[in-house]
Order: structure tokens, then sequence, then C-alpha cells
């Protein structure tokens, strides 16, 4: 095929991982790790002198559970989470980075590439803070991270790049983890995201967390325990986890499972049946159900009154259980689409994607003849059509793929949308009462940029400071404000002025979405006329010593495999 440098999708789960790419016949595989499985546990265990990811660190909790880190992908972006690991505390980035680093390790092992360049993915309702915070933990791995695409983005990329009819898709997205519903729009040159929602502490842990509160109380009561003593002591704990995910498992294919429990010196046979499991979670069950008809309505309220499909993907859609809940609620059809590994294999073909548009972009500005600067992008759907099929027919050739992929992948274009909305913190009367107004709002598409014109609030003011927040509020009228404790902030920076200004001075402010919807925020003294940038920094990254520190800590731990 091609010399061109392979861009890898990784899917960075709550519970499991898993990296894919393109092969020479244009298919998305999914890599098999170490241990000769397509899926890596995202749990790492700190072992004296090093880190071990995956299977062997999940079986590592049974006897070391103080030093294993389960689900980091929960609290990453949260700028007060830290876990405490053999007298240092790691970030959510570090401790994903030894996830992405071993996924990266053996994908180079089974492929003999050099992994290197990488999409990876993250729940739709990821915000700024915890997009930044996945860019970072893919640097700190060592990877160049081209892209930050939402997981049912990619997965409606995978399913849509050979779908010939328009569909408007619901993707169910119901991990180990996090749970996301979106309404995405495939159409035969674009993926539109509609509008998204969904619950980054509901997924298939916390059906987990039932059983294990079963188990507990089950046994608590055969020896009158008690059942939170029980779950107090971490070996307990973690035993009772590791069982109550296979118990889970075994009951998507069985009525009824047994066990016999040893704790505290003492045997219980449990029987857990299917409809025992399902009474339990029931209560979860219907929060992605709640979930799902609020995001179909949101979808109303943007014109689009019609789903066509419900794409389930993620491990936890496996169970009967939501299937018969969906078609019951829905009346639509259902489609578990390789629920496991869609989003890995959407990402690698985004990153292919991503690798032919550079390639055509590159042929196009040849044909241009240096005409457009460096700095501008093309937008290849506006390039003349017979420019464009030139340059596309020129990369195939040099790439060694058909004509026909090549062009299917460059002319489908991927729309997001931002799924927070942002604003900047202002005063609202003469009292100094504080607010927040939105500039940009949930469900707006990106890459998007919106600039807005601010007072200064007081007489010779030296600067402003820029508080940037994020919210739910879909309300798209600029005079609107949000009450600041309805929202959550992402960081901010100060504006110095070149000199003091008077009450009413005019400050621009501008935010900048990228179409991975990671957030820029600039601010500009209008009445002095001189452009003085404000640098913001979001809540939930780190600085560059932090960072530098960090890859130097996972390169001590993360040792090559002997």
């Amino acid at each position: 095929m091609s010399s061109t440098t392979t861009i890898f999708g990784i899917d960075l789960g709550t519970t499991y991982s898993c990296i894919a790419r393109v092969d020479s016949s244009g298919r998305p595989e999914v890599l098999k790790n170490q241990d000769g499985q397509e899926t890596t546990p995202s749990v790492v265990h700190f072992e004296e002198d090093n880190v071990v990811v995956g299977e062997h660190a999940k079986g590592a909790a049974k006897l070391e559970p103080a030093h294993v880190v389960f689900t980091p992908k929960r609290v990453m972006g949260d700028p007060n989470a830290s876990f405490h690991r053999r007298g240092k505390d790691y970030s959510p980035q570090q401790v994903s980075a030894f996830i992405l680093g071993q996924l990266a390790r053996d994908a180079a092992e089974a492929t003999g590439l050099e992994v290197k360049d990488v999409v990876i993915t993250c729940p739709a309702y990821f915000g700024t803070n915890e997009r930044a915070a996945t860019q970072q933990a893919g640097e700190i791995a060592g990877l160049n991270v081209r892209y930050i695409i939402p997981e049912p983005t990619a997965a409606a990329f995978a399913y849509g790049v050979e779908q010939e009819t328009d569909q408007n898709v619901l993707v169910y997205d119901l991990g180990g983890g996090t749970f996301d519903v979106t309404v995405i729009e495939v159409r035969s040159n674009q993926v539109r995201v509609v509008c998204t929602g969904g619950d980054r502490d509901l997924g298939g842990v916390d059906w987990d967390g039932a059983v294990v509160q079963w188990l507990a109380e089950t046994h608590g009561k055969e020896h009158n325990l008690d059942p939170e003593q029980l779950l107090e002591d971490k070996e307990v704990l973690a035993s009772l986890r590791l069982l109550a995910e296979d118990l889970k498992r075994a009951l998507t294919h069985r009525n009824s499972v047994k066990h016999r429990l040893d704790f505290v010196g003492k045997s219980t046979t449990i029987e857990l049946t299917r409809e025992m499991f399902e009474d339990l979670t029931k209560g979860l069950l219907e929060r992605t159900v709640m979930l799902t008809q609020q995001v179909i309505e949101r979808a109303r309220e943007l014109g689009l009154n019609r789903i066509d499909l419900v794409l389930m993907v993620g491990g936890s859609s496996y169970m009967p259980q939501v299937r018969r809940r969906l078609e019951a609620e829905l009346s639509i059809p259902l489609r578990l689409l390789d629920p496991n590994q869609i989003v890995a294999k959407g990402a690698a073909l985004f990153g292919q994607k991503l690798m032919f548009d550079a390639a055509v972009e590159a042929e196009i500005r040849k044909m241009w003849g240096g005409n457009v600067p460096k700095d501008q992008p093309i937008v290849i759907a506006d390039v003349p059509e017979a420019q464009k099929n030139k340059a596309i027919e020129q990369v195939a050739a040099a790439q060694g793929v058909s004509r026909m992929r090549l062009a299917g992948l460059v002319e489908k274009s991927v729309i997001n949308t931002v799924s927070r909305s942002f604003g900047v913190k202002v005063v609202v009367d003469d009292h100094g009462t504080e607010a927040v107004n939105n500039m940009v709002i949930k469900d707006d598409p990106v890459p998007r940029r919106v600039v807005r014109t601010f007072l200064t609030f007081s007489d010779g003011q030296r600067n402003a400071k820029l508080v940037v927040m994020e919210n739910v509020h879909t309300n798209p009228d600029p005079d609107h404000h949000v009450l600041v404790q309805e929202c959550n902030l992402l960081g901010d920076a100060v504006l110095a002025f070149a000199r003091p200004l008077p009450r009413g001075s005019e400050i621009e402010i501008s935010f900048a979405l990228a179409e991975d919807g990671r957030l820029a925020v600039h601010g500009r003294d209008l009445t002095t006329g001189g452009v003085v940038e404000a640098i913001f920094e979001t809540q939930g990254a780190m600085n560059a010593v932090e960072m530098a520190e960090a890859r130097t800590e996972h390169i001590r731990l993360l040792r090559p495999s002997p």
C-alpha cells in the first residue's frame, strides 16, 4: 500500500480499551494485545518499580487492591482528582497515558509499525476540560494526537462509510463506565451530529455495583455480618467487583448462575437469575431510557422528527434487558453492531480520512502554485470539481488504493456539535451581581468562532478577568444570563490593558471551538486599539512543567516488554 504514516484509532474506554488500524484492503481491524485479546482492561497496577496494564493488572486487584487503579476515565478533566499509589499522586491523564502507551506498544508488536499518530475517542458529552485532559494523556504517552473524536460520531462514521441511503441514526452507547446517546444524520457525503446527551457516571460498572451490593447483603444475611463492613475490606470489594462482572456476562447467555462465596472464613452458595439481575438494575436502565427520550425531544426542537435506526454500541449493550426495553420504548429498528470494536474502527477510518485529506490538500496546493498561504486551510469541498478529482486520482495512485474508496473518505465530511454551552462571567447590574453570558450554545456545530463585545465595569480599570464557565442551558438569546451556581468553572485568564480605562470601555472576547470541541478564548481591548492576548488554560489541564514530569515518569514506569 502506501508509505504514508498510519493513523491508528484508539477507543480509550472506561473499563476496556482497544486500538485499530485500516488494513491494506481498506477494512478497519482491531489489533490484538500481548495476551491475544482484542480489548484490554483499562486497569493499571503500580508495582514497586513499574506498571502493568490490562488483564494482569485486573487480576492483581485481588491481592493488592491499594496499588491498582480502575476507571480513571470517570474523573478525566477533574483538576482535583488524583490517585495515590506507592507514595505518589497520579493524575487521570497519567493513569490513562499508561493505558494508551500499552495499547500503542502492543499494536506496534502486532503490526511491526511505529505507533505515533492517533485519533482518540471520548464520550460525546465530554467538555473542554475532559477533552484537553484526553489530549494530554496521549501526549504523556508519547503519541501525536491528531484528533479527539466523540465515540458516537466514530461509531456512526464506521457505520456510514458504506451506507448508500440517507438515514437518521440514534447511537445508544452504553459502555463500561459511561453512557452516550446521540442523534446523527448519515448522508452519502456527510455525517452530521444533531444533538447529544449522556451521563459520565452511568455504565456497566454501575450494573456491577448493584450486584456487588446484593452479594454482600446475601453473604451478610447468611452469616449475620454487616454488608457495609464487608465492602470496607479492599480485598473483598475487589474480589466482589470481578465476580459481579463475571456473573453479569454469564447472564447474557444464561438464565441463572450459581457461585460459592468465601469471605471472612464463611461460605455462601448464591444463585443469581437473570430476572433478579434485571430487577436489581432496573433503575439504571430506566435512566438511559429517560436520557434517550430527552435527546430525541431535543432533536425535534432542532427540526429532526424522524429516527430510522437505533445503533446499539458499547459492551453493556449486549445485556438482553437493554434490547427488550428499547424495543418496547422506541418502536424503531435496532441494530447491535460490533459494540466492543466499532468505536475504535471508526476512529481508525477517520484517521485514514485525515491522512487522505492532507495528501489531497497537498496536491491541490501544488496545482495552485503556492498562491495559498501555508497557514490558510483549504476546504476540499469548495475546490473546483475538476481540480479536486485530479488531486484525488493522483493521491489514489500514489497511495495504491482505489479512487472510489479514497474519494468516499475524502468527500464525506464530519460535523460535530458542542456538548455544553460556554460563556463568560459578567456583571449584570450596578450592584455587582454576577451571571454567565453564554457565547456558544449546546448542540451548536463545530468548528465555531463567536465574537462578542462587553464593557468595563468601573473607572480606571487596569485589566479584565475572563472567567469561562460551562453549563447545559440551550437559550441562544445573547441577552440571556445563566446563574453562576448552575455553571462549572472551565478556567480563566487576565486581560491587561495598555492603560487604565474608563467605565464602559469596549472589550472584545472571542471563543474559538476546534472541530474536536477544544476551546480557545481570546480577549482584546478595543479602546486603545492594541491587541492584548489573554492566555486561557482549562482547569483540568496540566501545565508544561507537570507534563514534562509526567512524561519522564511514564517512560520510567512503563518499561518495554521483555
